[in-house]
């Protein structure tokens, strides 16, 4: 596809690469070249601005050429705002991560500390028999489950 930055790649882990060739006898060095000799080739304007494309067949194929050199050209002039993108990214994360752990801890002592008065008698709470005191230990639990999902 005439992408150097592939075949580069492929040379330096397995130099042996450059002696397999095509059924036409080319290596993946000839084959590179030739792309990139066709890429600009094709892009290349007349002196009434038109070029190569305007000669594909079909509104549909020439959208789908012109798509895919939008996404190459796209990739490489937006390199730079792709890594910054990344590490704010990962910096994001990581904040979002410190705060999901401070909620876990509260939702975790909550969780492990009973709600309302202790009876004396049996130390067990006054609330246990109450609808509520129920539902708020079942959501309490579904909520550390869920926490627990999301910090993994």
């Amino acid at each position: 596809m005439g992408v150097i930055e592939i075949v580069e790649k492929i040379l330096d882990a397995f130099l042996v690469a450059i002696q397999e060739e095509d059924t036409n006898g080319k290596n993946i060095v000839l084959l590179a070249k030739k792309e990139i000799i066709k890429k600009n080739a094709f892009w290349k304007l007349d002196n009434q601005g038109h070029n190569p494309s305007s000669l594909i067949p079909g509104a549909t194929l020439q959208m789908q050429y012109e798509i895919k050199w939008y996404k190459e050209h796209f990739t490489k002039t937006h390199k730079k705002l792709g890594k910054r993108g990344s590490k704010w990214l990962i910096k994001t994360s990581k904040a979002c991560f410190v705060f999901a752990m401070l909620i876990a801890n509260v939702a975790f002592a909550a969780s492990t500390t009973v709600s309302g008065v202790l009876n004396e008698d049996y130390g067990r709470p006054i609330l246990l028999e109450e609808i509520a005191f129920h539902i708020f230990a079942i959501s309490l639990l579904v909520y550390l489950c869920f926490l627990g999902t999301t910090l993994i």
